[in-house]
């Protein structure tokens, strides 16, 4: 079993009407519980997922974080374009990405006008929550 499995696997807990679960495969334990609304459909997202952004870091650049764990994709197909790259200027709501979380493919936008100076982190590549994708000047 992966890590990406074992995301998969707390993402459709998390929006399973379940409030407690014990899994135990291949040497892997596994438990998990929440408390809040059950019954919430694993593969409908109501609201989009907001950009973070965070003020200069102690290099002076602006970072452009997850709103979200998921699988993040630079292209909006394979064999296409990234979105940005080294060098490009971006504004406030450009879309600097996508991130797959549920089977649902959410558009992840900068927070803050800037120039990608850094991208952190490659096509396909699993994100976790507020982790740093990019840095901007």
């Amino acid at each position: 079993m992966e890590i990406r499995d074992v995301y998969e696997i707390m993402s459709r807990f998390e929006g399973s009407a379940l409030s407690e679960m014990k899994l135990e495969f291949q040497g892997l334990s596994l438990c998990l519980r929440k408390e809040g609304e059950p019954g919430r459909d694993p593969f409908v997202r109501k609201e989009k997922p907001e950009p973070v952004s965070v003020p200069a870091s102690k290099t002076g650049l602006k970072e452009v974080r997850a709103p979200l764990v998921g699988i993040f994709y630079r292209a909006k197909a394979p064999g296409e374009e990234p979105f940005i790259k080294v060098g490009d200027r971006v504004s406030k709501g450009d879309v600097i990405g996508i991130i797959e979380a549920m089977k649902v493919m959410n558009e992840i936008t900068a927070g803050v006008d800037g120039i990608v100076e850094e991208v952190l982190v490659k096509d396909e590549e699993l994100v976790e929550y507020d982790q740093v994708l990019l840095k901007l000047s």
